[in-house]
């Protein structure tokens, strides 16, 4: 009987050790980007005008990954010995709970500096500029806040796209200030941590 358990485990451990190893991916955010577009030109709007319907803030969620591998919990199995998982995962470490919009400059007389104005903001996917002579994004097709947030958060084997976290986004406005002014945004990330991270425009001139 002591034979057939050795022999057993023996089969076991050379299975297992021939198995590559299905190691869990961890996805960590770093610091956001920011960049105000003037769409009409392709241009990004530093210091410049640009007229209302022609703005695209355009957001890029960078981040860090890093592959680990689990050993094995088997109790004949050595933890230095052979790695084993039953399947593989993807997660962002930090999980996002809100995205905020907060104004630095005043933006209209019921807006004034260190407003929240993602209630005026409309989000958006992104994608290449098919206009080789125009390096902006151009906004595609409309996405809810909440499902921005969603996308950030990955906790399966595909995640966004397939390819991890959501790495991109973009903002328009939904209402038009009364005169030109100088505008700048600060978009606010916040984690369950809590913790926030934030990323701050340059300065523009938005014309209505």
């Amino acid at each position: 009987m002591k034979i057939t358990l050795t022999t057993l485990a023996g089969v076991a451990l050379l299975l297992l050790s021939s198995c590559d190893p299905e190691p869990d991916v961890r996805y960590l955010y770093i610091q956001p980007e920011s960049v105000v577009y003037d769409i009409a030109t392709g241009k990004e709007a530093d210091n410049n005008e640009v007229p209302f319907n022609d703005l695209l803030v355009h957001i890029k969620t960078p981040f860090s990954q890093q592959t680990v591998s689990v050993p094995t919990a088997l109790p004949f199995v050595t933890k230095s010995y052979a790695m084993h998982k039953d399947m593989s995962k993807a997660y962002t470490v930090e999980k996002m709970t809100g995205i905020r919009v907060v104004t630095v400059k005043d933006y209209d007389a019921t807006h004034l500096a260190g407003s929240d104005i993602t209630d005026l903001c409309m989000f958006y996917n992104v994608k290449k500029n098919a206009d080789t002579n125009k390096l902006n994004p151009v906004f595609a097709e409309g996405v809810s806040l909440q499902r921005v947030v969603q996308d950030m958060n990955v906790n399966s084997e595909y995640g966004y796209g397939g390819i991890g976290p959501r790495a991109e986004f973009g903002i328009k406005l939904l209402q038009v200030p009364a005169t030109a002014s100088q505008q700048q945004f600060k978009i606010e990330f916040e984690t369950a941590t809590p913790s926030k991270f934030s990323t701050t425009t340059k300065p523009f001139i938005l014309k209505p």
